[in-house]
Formats: structure tokens, sequence, C-alpha cells
């Protein structure tokens, strides 16, 4: 019996020294409340052969202050986002389900920036987009 009385003692104790742990308060609603790309500009060689004439873009969640772990806003990850570039004559990005997702290519020089879009929906319905600049130079 106080073996037990003991036991207790010490896992409340603990509990209550952890309670103030960490780097603040916890927030329990991380759902995603947009998404970011990076980096936020790129250059890649029209002339050179692959993959330096491409360039990898990455599609991230942006989550409420004090998340303890990262939200899923569409299963895949980056794969999970649709990719769109302003200028199809001198870029083009993947949208394939795999490793080459947001992968802009250059095919011809611009000396405009060209802009790049990624949209995802979250499982709640929500569409977000987030954009960056390629250069192809």
């Amino acid at each position: 019996m106080k073996t037990a009385a003991l036991v207790l003692s010490v896992v409340s104790s603990l509990l209550f020294t952890c309670a103030g742990c960490g780097t603040g308060t916890v927030n329990t609603n991380c759902s995603a409340t947009g998404i970011t790309v990076s980096p936020a500009t790129g250059t890649a060689d029209h002339a050179a052969s692959a993959p330096a004439n491409s360039f990898q873009f990455a599609a991230n969640n942006v989550l409420p202050s004090g998340c303890a772990q990262a939200a899923v806003i569409v299963p895949g990850g980056n794969a999970g986002a649709t990719w769109t570039v302003s200028d199809t004559v001198h870029a083009t990005i993947s949208n394939a389900k795999d490793s080459t997702n947001g992968t802009a290519t250059c095919i011809a020089a611009d000396s405009v920036p060209i802009t790049v879009t990624a949209t995802a929906t979250s499982s709640a319905g929500q569409t977000f987009t987030a954009t960056a600049t390629l250069t192809c130079k």
C-alpha cells in the first residue's frame, strides 16, 4: 500500500513539474492556415543539361503559432500541390505525384522572372495558393 502511494506521489510530482515544460502554450488547433513556396526565388540555365536546367520548389504548410506537430494540407506532402507557371513558352513545371513534383524546367531564356504558383486544398476544403519566381537564363 505504501509502495502504491509512493509511486502515485512520484508520478503526480513529475506531471506537475512538467506541466510547464516546452517553449510555450501548445496549440491544439493545428489546422493549416495557408501554404508557402520555398525557396522564394530560383534560377536555372535553359542551355544546360538536366538537371542544371531545372529548379526544385517545395510547398510548405503554414501553421498557427504553438503547434506541436505538422499538419498535412493534402496527403502526399509536396505532391499534394498543383503547380503552374505564368509563362509556358519559357518554362514548364511538374505535377507528377513523385519526387519531381514542383520541379520547374527552363526551356528558353527569359528576361522577365516567371511566376511559379502552388495551389493546395486542405482536407477541410480550403484552397490555398502561394507564389515564387523563376529566372530562366
